[in-house]
């Protein structure tokens, strides 16, 4: 009991951790509100967790290709899905999160939780949540690198154990 209560102690550290990144990336470059490519950034930029980049050379892209992606995805002029932005993120932030960076979340646990069991929460789920989504700018770039988005979760389900 003590061992899956630290556990989920640790899991929202890292989420809080990732979530914050996301937010702070999103700031940086101009962003009036996160999205999951913005979640997607800061989990392959995890210094303590190399799963997420892990399921990227698995699915065979290079990681550090992704933002020049997401730049391509957003410059392509593709036509996009209208989000409405969610609540305001944790912390007291003004940075806003949109419905794609909710969505990411969600994903992300439900994958994470998907074998009932305790272990950790790891970068490559989060990759993993977000390239279950069917539309955006994360799912767009992640096109952009050529990477089939059921090879790619399957990749991080497997990085993450």
């Amino acid at each position: 009991m003590l061992k899956k209560i630290r556990q989920r102690s640790q899991d929202m550290q890292k989420l809080s951790s990732v979530m914050t990144e996301a937010l702070k990336i999103a700031s940086e470059d101009g962003s009036q509100a996160a999205g999951a490519q913005h979640l997607l950034l800061a989990a392959i930029a995890m210094e303590d967790d190399d799963s997420g980049r892990q399921a990227f050379a698995a699915g065979g892209a290079d990681p550090d290709q992704l933002s020049d992606a997401i730049e391509r995805a957003i410059g392509a002029g593709v036509p996009s899905i209208e989000l409405p932005e969610a609540a305001s993120a944790a912390g007291g932030s003004q940075m806003k999160v949109d419905a794609a960076f909710d969505e990411a979340i969600k994903a992300t646990h439900a994958v994470h939780n998907a074998h009932g069991d305790v272990r950790p929460l790891r970068a490559a789920h989060f990759v993993a949540g977000v390239a279950s989504a069917e539309h955006g700018v994360a799912v767009r770039a992640l096109a952009e690198m050529g990477l089939d988005r059921a090879a790619l979760i399957e990749a991080a389900t497997e990085a993450a154990r």
